[in-house]
């Protein structure tokens, strides 16, 4: 990257993905092989506080970011036999 910032905003960055990492806001990370890309699970309590910890990265205004919403699947609670086991809501809770 042709930015005179560059080696600054990038250890600013590993700084700070080390500290969310630490904080356990970041639960996984993943490097693309072949290409400047990694892909990373937050754990926050809403779109809000996400939008606001990307807004806060140091090379945010360098990245191409992509949102994904996420939810519990039954199969990570081997007790659970559907969405409600792992939610505890039932179907005509879900939506409101």
């Amino acid at each position: 990257m042709d930015h005179p910032e560059w080696p600054q905003l990038l250890a600013q960055e590993r700084e700070q993905g080390r500290h969310l990492h630490e904080s356990g806001m970041i639960r996984g990370l993943w490097r693309v092989p072949g290409r400047y890309e990694a892909v990373t699970i937050f754990d926050v309590e809403s779109v809000e506080a996400l939008d606001k910890l990307l807004w806060g990265l140091p090379l945010w205004r360098f990245m191409d970011i992509h949102v994904e919403a996420l939810a519990e699947h039954y199969y990570n609670n081997p007790d659970a036999s559907r969405y409600e086991d792992v939610t505890g809501a039932r179907p005509a809770e879900r939506n409101g």
